[in-house]
């Protein structure tokens, strides 16, 4: 397989699962380090910040920086700036993801009495009926949908599966019939900020993911190789284009060895 000088993985399902650390992912990011390759991390997790990721994969014996985090959380105040302008704010989400919006200058919506033009729906553990009615009335009054990621669920280190954001978005849109604004995989936000940070050539660049539906179809629309790991699947989607499929991370791992020494 092609050598790249540029690796961005998925993090949940493909370094880890929850609390567990998948099988051969220290190995496989500590040898890329060592030949020099460039290394981050693109999320759709939208419930931590960059700074608390790090730490997790550092527990994990991955040593990575906060800046080798690229996630809907830290930047979704950003992406609201580049669409709309400084904007009234009515988060659904965990603090991190306010906390983004309120660094970068928007004001936050409150409640009903409060002006709003954004509706930004992230995973959020409280979720409740009053969120869902309050988020339902502002969109009717006008304002507009941001999500930071559509997933409908996330695998946690028992193999099951606990709902996401995307789900959130669904119940709202069984109310009103909105597309939402998406900043997560696979929409391209995430990749070319990747791509900027780190000043990466595409041609140069592949994801690495479990996920055909963000991850491998997020990497295609940004232009890069794909790299989709099956160990969660039964078989690859017929409509999927990917360049590469592996069982998991200790195939991917052996084959780029072979290639060196070929």
């Amino acid at each position: 397989m092609k050598q790249f000088e540029g690796y961005l993985f998925d993090l949940d399902g493909t370094i880890y699962a929850g609390t567990k650390l998948i099988n051969g992912a220290a190995e496989l990011v500590e040898s890329l380090k060592e030949d020099g390759k460039m290394i981050a991390f693109l999320t759709n997790n939208s419930t931590l910040s960059a700074e608390r990721i790090a730490v997790k994969l550092q527990t994990f014996g991955i040593q990575a920086t906060e800046e080798q985090i690229v996630c809907p959380t830290d930047i979704a105040g950003k992406y609201l700036t580049q669409l709309f302008g400084r904007s009234n704010v009515y988060v659904i989400g965990s603090e991190h993801l306010t906390d983004s919006v309120v660094k970068e200058g928007h004001i936050l919506s409150e409640d009903l009495n409060t002006p709003c033009d954004v509706v930004l729906v992230g995973r959020d553990l409280n979720f409740h009926y009053q969120k869902l009615e309050d988020a339902v009335l502002h969109i009717q009054r006008g304002a507009k949908l941001v999500a930071t990621n559509l997933d409908y669920n996330h695998p946690i280190d028992t193999g099951e599966a606990v709902p996401e954001t995307g789900a959130l978005i669904a119940a709202i849109q069984r109310t009103v019939q909105v597309e939402p604004y998406v900043i997560g995989k696979p929409a391209s936000y995430l990749f070319n900020e990747a791509l900027e940070r780190f000043q990466l050539n595409p041609n140069e660049t592949v994801m690495v993911g479990d996920n055909p539906y963000t991850d491998i179809k997020g990497g295609r629309n940004a232009g890069l190789s794909t790299i989709l790991l099956m160990e969660h699947l039964k078989k690859v989607p017929d409509d999927l284009l990917v360049d590469y499929t592996f069982s998991n991370l200790k195939e991917l791992m052996d084959a780029m060895y072979m290639a060196e020494e070929a």
